[in-house]
């Protein structure tokens, strides 16, 4: 695809990214500058009097000290909690570690997750990866799952939702 090409296909994004996004910063960024009256109404002007009454007002000082901090307290702790598990999925060598970067994009525990997959190899990722296993007998692989008498099957698609009800929770694969 040429770059022209792909300039045309992005515009209508960058269209609407600049009116929903741009344009009302932009009209913010203006009015920042603008007076407070006596009565408390805005009015019209290009002033750096708001900017100077903000850095002189004890509380609003505080307030924006505090909002830094805890942004870097939570910065922090999103870090600690998030890098072990990025140096994990980075470092496995594992045929499923797509499937545990996804559940972790999603924020789910595999034993938390139920894979939907019509053959054994989804059966097998399943394992490897310690969720649940719902096979569909509908699919390309339905062949392969009638060796694996322990997996919960579905013969339509209409009874997916019926099995992952809480009165029928799939069993956890067996491998």
């Amino acid at each position: 695809m040429t770059s022209r090409r792909l300039a045309w296909l992005a515009a209508p994004a960058a269209l609407l990214l600049v009116l929903v996004y741009a344009w009302p910063m932009l009209g913010l960024g203006r009015m920042a500058f603008n007076e407070t009256g006596p009565t408390g109404a805005m009015e019209t002007a290009w002033s750096l009097r708001t900017f100077r009454e903000l850095a002189e007002d004890s509380f609003t000082i505080e307030l924006t000290l505090n909002s830094l901090w805890l942004s870097a307290v939570s910065t922090a702790l999103a870090l600690l909690l998030a890098y072990p598990v990025a140096l994990f999925l980075f470092r496995t060598t594992s045929r499923w570690r797509s499937l545990l970067a996804v559940l972790a994009q999603l924020r789910c525990l595999p034993e938390h997750a139920i894979l939907i997959g019509d053959g054994e190899h989804d059966l097998l990722a399943a394992h490897a990866a310690g969720a649940r296993f719902l096979g569909v007998t509908y699919g390309y692989g339905r062949e392969s799952l009638k060796r694996h008498a322990d997996a919960a099957t579905v013969d339509a698609f209409a009874e997916i939702p019926v099995c992952l009800s809480a009165r029928e929770r799939p069993a956890r694969s067996a491998g």
